[in-house]
């Protein structure tokens, strides 16, 4: 119960926080699906998504992290935003096109690794629908004290999975400019 509901809240708090980050920077959004192959001489969808990604990210995240209102629904509804902004990225990276994904956190691009940390979450998004569907906070015997250090775990966790892509970036291109 504890992994499931460490997970849930790693997850909710990556939807929230990258919500947040794409409705505070909205314009910077938009401009980054402009970059994916899969959505050039489409500005109706990247309007839409545009609009709707961000405010959906949240709730996502509210559903997801509070592992009481979703359920495993909210689980599928992550893997089914996740999915395809996946495959979009992998687009780009097969094709070498260097763009911003646009995740919301740090400037990660449509590259490897960006598909990477997605299937990453992907595959927690999997793995806590299989460990406990229903884990709920109210369900679990753990102690105030132990589902606070849970949501802390799960929030530096977060933090690594958002952040891996812009610091391997980062340490990339120093590593280019020293050769």
């Amino acid at each position: 119960m504890g992994v499931a509901l460490c997970l849930r809240f790693m997850i909710g708090f990556v939807f929230f926080v990258s919500g947040l980050a794409k409705l505070r920077s909205n314009r910077r959004f938009h401009r980054a699906l402009g970059g994916y192959v899969l959505l050039r001489g489409r500005p109706k969808v990247r309007r839409a998504l545009g609009r709707t990604i961000p405010v959906i990210e949240v709730a996502l995240g509210v559903l997801v992290g509070s592992a009481r209102l979703g359920g495993v629904a909210s689980l599928a509804a992550g893997g089914t935003l996740l999915a395809p902004f996946t495959l979009a990225i992998a687009v780009n990276a097969r094709q070498g096109v260097q763009s911003s994904c646009g995740c919301g956190i740090g400037d990660a691009a449509t590259d490897w690794i960006s598909v990477g940390r997605n299937l990453v979450l992907i595959a927690s998004l999997v793995a806590a629908a299989a460990i406990s569907p229903t884990a709920t906070v109210a369900d679990s015997d753990l102690t105030a004290s132990n589902i606070a250090g849970l949501a802390v775990l799960a929030a530096v966790l977060a933090l690594i999975v958002m952040l891996i892509p812009t610091v391997l970036a980062e340490i990339n291109h120093q590593l280019e400019h020293v050769a």
